[in-house]
């Protein structure tokens, strides 16, 4: 019983540390690096996540953490709708 605790301590730790790490390779800062480290969100969605909030469960975050993100954060989106929209107009100059 000892073991499994001082294990899982052991675990926790290692984890914590690759996480830590994991976000200084992305240069995460802020609160992006926060909602990282905390499990709100992965690696991957740790930005836009802190960008919109988590849609109301109970995770309040500033609008703009800093404008660096929040063009890229822009960005992403205007390619996702064009990209969306050149789909769409494909797929019915397909169907005609």
């Amino acid at each position: 019983m000892i073991q499994d605790i001082f294990e899982k301590m052991k675990n926790s730790i290692k984890s914590r540390a690759m996480k830590t790490t994991n976000a200084d390779k992305k240069k995460l800062k802020g609160i992006a690096r926060l909602v990282y480290l905390e499990g709100y969100a992965g690696l991957s969605k740790c930005e836009k996540f802190t960008l919109q909030g988590n849609e109301g469960r109970g995770f309040v975050v500033a609008k703009v953490i800093n404008p660096e993100m929040e063009d890229k954060f822009k960005k992403n989106e205007a390619d996702k709708k064009e990209k969306k929209a050149r789909r769409k107009k494909q797929k019915n100059s397909s169907r005609k």
